[in-house]
């Protein structure tokens, strides 16, 4: 991970006067707002009308030489790049011969060759996270691109005077007419989930935009052009093995390179690691490609209970440290201990609010005590929730099919073994499993009755009042669309897996941004294993039978677990987290929450419910003045309520 920003006038200016000396000035103010990204070094190009900046993380053994913006040996092209590329030998084989650059090259040179080798189809034949952006000086024309699970960042805005981009929306703010306007979709979409007639990708600040993943932008002759790109994975046939054992073979041989791939890495290697499924796979594959002889063992780095013999996740956790191969690190909660205090977990949290990382405020102490050991990118699995989903009232194919039999037994398996719904009873299960068997028809005239019961049956609708300000529903006509999202939304489907890669991108590339975001705060590169596009691919395409069976969730994941000899971390069915005792603490301890300072704030949320929240906070008893609320959904008022404020004092 680093950090990128260009800048573009869009009328000449001549070396020396005030446009130039201007350029200059807020092309440095755009590196000040990536700067966090890259902390090994920094360098900018500027030429004309036209700044690039770059601050580089050496997040792979290659970039030990390298140094952007990068410009081309003809001098045509300049590039800056943010990312990792893990098919370079496959690339080197596909570049004209005269192009290749050195075979132990900074992976930025390679993008830069595949670009003059293949120009705008080159981001097709790459694998990795990334985004980068490259300006032809003949042509002048500025071509952008970002990958297609959004491993890595890209922000621009376009205004009559200039064109500018950046890793970070925040940085776009220093530019001239960017206003500190909060996108007020995004904010009701925290306290009301259902809403989702928006652009889910969209930046948090109203005046930036975002090049959304697998896209490409086109800036020439003063416009720029974004065109979306696709979103399936694949639409292949799904797999068929022999055996079982077949299936696992294949399943921890793309595991494996997924893994390796992340393990690419300047600095030591490291992973956060929690006791789930999708976390001790990762580390088991890792402890397999990693001999004593080659490297030295991985960095972990884990939350843990105080209490850790009456913590399910802590003794899991336990189990895989024990295991060896890896030099863990343990933050204990919520106690705080191990990791950082209470007051600065409280600086980061509170004194740069934001409602993306925010939520991750369980791995700020983890990726503090990473970057001070001296690591540059953090591997975690926290994608395979999201890649490994399946409907949990599946049943109702088998009930489609006509073999109720199976489907009554596959229900009672559900109930005993599904980590989302074994509280469920068996009945339950298999009436809502007949349910998501009905013709869609059928479903429909449902929908239809909905439609017709009375608004304030609506939770949302109720929710959203008593929130927001009337002048905020106004002017986001919120409760209409919450009452067609109610008539529209279906509640009880199928599985599908055609509809499941798209969700499953979407779901996979908003993970992806939210860790980015956190992670570049510390100067560290996020790695996701179960985003890597082959793994993805290779899971979404398995049948439902080796996703689920006997009512596991992850069955083959489980099964792998299983013959790699962890049949206790296999056979775990409960979501024990225990990340919200650190939000929780916070949010009791840290009393004295300051009122509202201009009208921004009054403008989003309702008088009373703000007077409510203000001495709720104060007084360190939140829940007695919010006993509706769960304690995450009083973290992310506070969070958003606190940058809100943030914004209203520099505006």
């Amino acid at each position: 991970m680093s950090g990128f920003c260009g800048l573009i006038y869009k009328h000449p200016v001549p070396a020396g006067s005030d446009a130039d000396f201007r350029l200059r000035q807020q092309l440095e103010g755009l590196m000040r707002g990536v700067a966090s990204r890259g902390p090994h070094a920094s360098d900018r190009w500027v030429s004309g009308r036209v700044g690039l900046g770059h601050h580089l993380l050496r997040e792979v053994p290659e970039a030990e030489r390298e140094a952007q913006p990068l410009t081309s040996p003809d001098g045509r092209f300049v590039i800056v790049f943010d990312g990792r590329i893990d098919n370079r030998d496959e690339l080197f084989a596909n570049l004209d011969r005269h192009l290749r650059p050195r075979l132990d090259c900074p992976d930025v040179e390679i993008v830069l060759a595949a670009h003059r080798c293949f120009g705008e189809d080159a981001p097709k034949l790459l694998l990795g996270d990334f985004a980068y952006a490259v300006w032809d000086t003949v042509e002048q024309v500025l071509v952008a691109v970002r990958d297609r699970l959004a491993g890595r960042p890209f922000y621009y805005v376009d205004r009559d005077e200039y064109f500018a981009f950046a890793s970070h929306d925040e940085a776009l703010l220093s530019m001239p007419g960017v206003l500190f306007v909060p996108n007020y979709d995004h904010v009701a979409s925290l306290f009301v989930p259902c809403l989702r007639d928006y652009d889910q990708f969209a930046s948090w600040y109203a005046n930036v935009a975002v090049l959304h993943p697998g896209s490409r932008l086109r800036f020439n002759r003063g416009v720029s052009v974004a065109e979306l790109g696709e979103r399936t994975v694949s639409s292949a046939e799904p797999f068929t093995f022999s055996s079982h054992a077949e299936a696992i073979e294949a399943f921890e041989s793309v595991l494996r390179l997924a893994v390796s791939a992340r393990l690419r890495t300047y600095g030591p290697p490291a992973m956060l690691l929690s006791g789930g499924i999708d976390s001790a796979s990762v580390i088991t594959a890792a402890r397999s490609l990693l001999t004593p002889a080659q490297r030295e063992p991985i960095r972990t780095y884990s939350a843990l209970s105080d209490d850790e013999s009456t913590c399910v996740e802590s003794r899991a956790i336990r189990s895989l440290i024990e295991s060896g191969s890896c030099a863990p690190t343990v933050v204990h909660t919520p106690s705080f201990d191990g990791g950082l205090s209470s007051d600065e977990l409280a600086k980061l949290v509170w004194g740069q609010a934001d409602p993306i990382s925010n939520s991750l405020i369980l791995h700020m102490p983890l990726f503090a005590r990473a970057r001070a050991d001296g690591c540059t990118s953090v591997v975690n699995g926290t994608g395979g929730d999201l890649v490994t989903a399946v409907a949990g009232y599946y049943p109702g194919r088998l009930i489609r099919s006509g073999r109720w039999h199976d489907a009554w037994r596959e229900s009672k398996a559900i109930a005993a073994n599904n980590t989302y719904l074994h509280h469920q009873r068996p009945s339950e299960i298999f009436l809502r499993s007949m349910l998501a068997s009905m013709p869609e028809s059928a479903k429909e005239r449902v929908r239809q009755a909905m439609a017709g019961l009375p608004a304030g049956t609506n939770p949302d609708v109720r929710l959203a009042r008593q929130i927001f300000s009337p002048s905020f529903l106004a002017q986001t006509n919120l409760l209409p669309r919450l009452r067609v999202s109610e008539q529209t939304e279906p509640r009880i489907t199928l599985f599908d897996a055609g509809v499941r890669q798209h969700t499953v991108m979407d779901w996979l590339a908003h993970g992806q941004i939210g860790y980015d975001r956190l992670a570049g705060r510390f100067g560290l590169a996020s790695r996701d294993v179960w985003s890597d596009l082959r793994l993805a691919t290779f899971y979404l395409r398995l049948p439902i039978t080796l996703r689920t069976s006997g009512g596991w969730t992850k069955s083959l994941v489980r099964e792998y677990l299983r013959a790699r000899g962890l049949p206790a971390i296999a056979d775990r069915k409960d979501k024990q987290h225990v990340g919200w005792k650190f939000s929780n603490r916070l949010v009791n301890e840290q009393a004295g929450l300051p009122p509202p300072r201009v009208s921004l704030a009054q403008q989003t949320f309702s008088a009373e419910f703000l007077s409510r929240l203000v001495v709720a906070l104060d007084s360190g008893d939140s829940r007695a003045q919010f006993d509706n609320f769960s304690p995450d959904q009083v973290f992310f008022l506070r969070a958003t309520l606190s940058w809100v404020n943030r914004l209203s004092m520099v505006s």
